[in-house]
């Protein structure tokens, strides 16, 4: 058990712990030396059972979840807290916050039962928190029982897990409460009907990023000139958009995010994966950028298990290195690089030493083929991705128009990107493609005629 080192004033202690008990902020502030900001005082006194707060970028919603979770099961006994987020590593930044103000406390480290692990605190109350990610059915969640849930990142979490997993265990306990916090997305989601109608008995907060003292107003105005509006609007106003003409809407995407696992470091290249790998990789240098995704086989699915980002004005260099590197580490069965524009020469050296990687030119056909060939594997539940931010709204950006011919014509926001999307696109393509005879890898012909996807 941890102890409190020097002398403690009982009584003095005892009257600190009747005010914290009834002002978190109080608590905040003398037990955990957080200051918290006005419209963050607001939240942590609120003592809605249901709570649903919509939230632009650094405004601090991980830390006033953490202090909402840890007053809590401090004032308590006997409760269960769980803090939830759309993926593993989102659910420990939220968690380690905690166990931070726990071990930073005197206070509250004598209210500790033992040290916490990786996954769950206990306090000698009986009350716990137990962190977990929902992963793609929540099966990780089932089994429990909760007396508050905090959702952080709600809106990526799968709608199904949300309705039909999270909400049931609330319902077992009397005045069981839920906190849902996240940077809006969709629509399409429990997050949003909490949000949006009054009548289920919501207290809703909208917090942009500028009502945060922290956000440097120039700064964000320079991401404001410099993102594509939709992007902007979400990451940063706390607003929804809708999802009009969406090729891979996010119904589709939630089938295939499992947040139980996140892709590795991108500088950091495994070196010990078995199985048929293959990769693609879209290239760009000043206004675009060069990324590299890898997927593998896993039984009849693929699974995204390498993704990286290169910097803006990367010299091709350097992705060339980087290229033979990782095809001398791992063994790549075939590879995609996006040819088009002057991606040509730089395909050509890259086959000088990784044959199985080739070029393609994406016209508008194989474009369309190769998004086809994505979207179809998606609706075949045959993809598994990590809750990645950035390629899951480019997923969610990249609409379509339709010519009277049929042909379709794909875009993205202006100053928006789709660099990553492509990229895994390429590397599914590779996958689907045919052997040929006499080689240990697949060769797709340009002309190949995939299977059309009802739109």
């Amino acid at each position: 058990m941890w102890r409190v080192t020097g002398l403690v004033d009982l009584k003095r202690l005892a009257e600190l712990h009747k005010r914290a008990c009834l002002d978190p902020v109080y608590f905040a502030e003398r037990f955990l030396k957080m200051k918290p900001f006005e419209y963050q005082k607001e939240f942590l006194r609120d003592d809605s059972l249901r709570i649903c707060c919509c939230c632009g970028r650094q405004v601090g919603k991980t830390t006033v979840a953490a202090v909402k979770a840890l007053h809590f099961t401090y004032f308590n006994r006997g409760v269960s807290v769980i803090v939830v987020s759309s993926s593993l590593r989102q659910s420990m930044i939220l968690f380690e916050k905690v166990c931070s103000y726990v071990e930073s406390s005197p206070v509250l480290r004598l209210m500790a039962f033992e040290p916490p692990t990786k996954t769950k605190l206990v306090f000698n109350n009986g009350s716990r928190i137990v962190a977990l990610p929902c992963g793609r059915t929540g099966f990780s969640l089932r089994g429990f029982t909760a007396d508050l849930a905090v959702l952080d990142e709600a809106n990526f979490m799968p709608p199904e897990v949300v309705q039909n997993v999270i909400f049931p265990m609330l319902i077992a306990r009397p005045n069981a409460r839920i906190v849902m916090l996240s940077t809006p997305w969709t629509k399409n989601h429990p997050f949003y009907v909490a949000y949006s109608q009054q009548d289920l008995g919501y207290r809703v907060y909208k917090w942009p990023s500028r009502i945060s003292p922290l956000v440097n107003l120039e700064t964000l105005e320079v991401y404001r000139r410099s993102m594509d509006e939709l992007s902007y609007a979400m990451e940063y106003e706390a607003e929804f958009v809708d999802e009009e003409n969406a090729y891979f809407p996010s119904s589709l995407i939630f089938k295939c995010i499992d947040g139980e696992y996140n892709v590795p470091d991108p500088d950091f290249i495994p070196s010990d994966l078995a199985g048929e790998l293959f990769l693609g990789l879209d290239l760009g240098k000043a206004q675009d950028y060069s990324v590299i995704a890898i997927v593998k086989q896993e039984g009849s699915n693929l699974k995204l298990i390498y993704l990286k980002q290169f910097p803006l004005n990367t010299p091709y260099a350097m992705v060339i290195g980087f290229i033979r590197t990782l095809t001398e580490k791992l063994s790549i069965s075939l590879g995609y690089i996006d040819c088009t524009g002057l991606g040509a020469p730089i395909a050509e050296e890259i086959q000088s030493f990784a044959s199985q990687l080739e070029g393609i030119t994406l016209t508008a056909k194989t474009k369309q083929e190769v998004f086809s060939n994505l979207k179809l594997t998606m609706e075949q539940g045959k993809l598994i991705l990590p809750s990645e931010r950035t390629l899951i709204t480019q997923m969610n950006e990249q609409t379509y128009t339709l010519d009277k011919l049929g042909q379709i014509t794909f875009s993205h926001p202006t100053r928006g990107h789709d660099d990553q999307l492509v990229a895994l696109a390429l590397a599914v393509y590779a996958a689907h493609s045919t052997p040929k005879p006499g080689l240990g890898v697949r060769i797709v012909p340009h002309d190949l005629k995939l299977p059309r996807t009802p739109l």
